[in-house]
């Protein structure tokens, strides 16, 4: 008696090029690469779950931030400083010609 039930999906050719060479590079078949695939969807499909991690996340990235901002001197500016900052650095970049200018 057969445990599983046949399904058909379709599949852009790219993508399934990419499923393909995927399935052999981890010696998986192709049913096995797609039940990992649900698996680890479902894992990430829990909005709580997702909410978490991006706030830790999150947390990370500020805790570096304030790190280098430290080592850099600039921990002490205030808003009006860093948007001036920002301002002189876009201004910059348009003065900068860029790579399809510099061809020409």
């Amino acid at each position: 008696m057969r445990t599983t039930t046949p399904l058909s999906v379709t599949l852009p050719p790219d993508m399934l090029k990419r499923a393909q060479k995927l399935a052999s590079k981890e010696n998986r078949t192709m049913s096995e690469l797609i039940r990992e695939a649900l698996r680890r969807y479902e894992q990430t499909a829990d909005p709580d779950k997702i909410r978490r991690q991006a706030l830790m996340e999150f947390r990370r990235s500020l805790a570096e931030f304030r790190k280098d901002s430290r080592v850099a001197g600039t921990a002490k500016l205030t808003s009006r400083q860093i948007d001036r900052e920002i301002a002189a650095g876009r201004q910059a970049r348009r003065r900068r010609p860029s790579a399809t200018q510099t061809l020409k």
